[in-house]
């Protein structure tokens, strides 16, 4: 038995390994995590300065830094990019559109609704009658429902 382990393990060849292609494949991996970790320096740093759309201004600022041959400071391309599209910023440019903010008609109804019940429930509280109490607070499901 023990022959035949010899056997195989002469018949076998010896691994040959090639330092340049390690080398080379060392030299990839280490410029690629390089790069891996340039983009999440950025994302983070966007993230920190109030960038709404993370994805469009990274597609953006790669672009430019590709096209520029490479300048790694990250707070100048963000600010650069703040005064070219100040709109993938957040609230405190007033440049950003106000696309979740209610309309004046939406706003209006609110009021008038807040405004009739302040008035069911005064009134329930001043009359203690129990046919207001029920009314108020019919008034106040079907009002928190919309």
């Amino acid at each position: 038995m023990d022959d035949m382990k010899d056997t195989v393990q002469e018949s076998q060849p010896e691994p040959q390994v090639n330092t340049s292609t390690l080398g080379d494949q060392v030299r990839q991996l280490q410029t690629e995590l390089a790069q891996v970790r340039r983009e999440n320096d950025l994302i983070v740093q966007m993230a920190q300065r109030g960038v709404v759309d993370i994805e469009a201004a990274a597609l953006l600022i790669s672009r430019k830094h590709a096209g520029e041959g490479g300048d790694d400071n990250i707070d100048a391309l963000i600010e650069q990019l703040r005064q070219d599209r100040p709109w993938l910023f957040g609230r405190n440019d007033q440049t950003a559109p106000a696309m979740n903010q209610p309309t004046a008609a939406v706003r209006s109804e609110r009021n008038t609704d807040r405004i009739e019940m302040d008035k069911a429930a005064r009134q329930a509280r001043q009359s203690g009658q129990r046919r207001d109490l029920i009314a108020y607070l019919r008034l106040r499901r079907l009002k928190r429902g919309r």
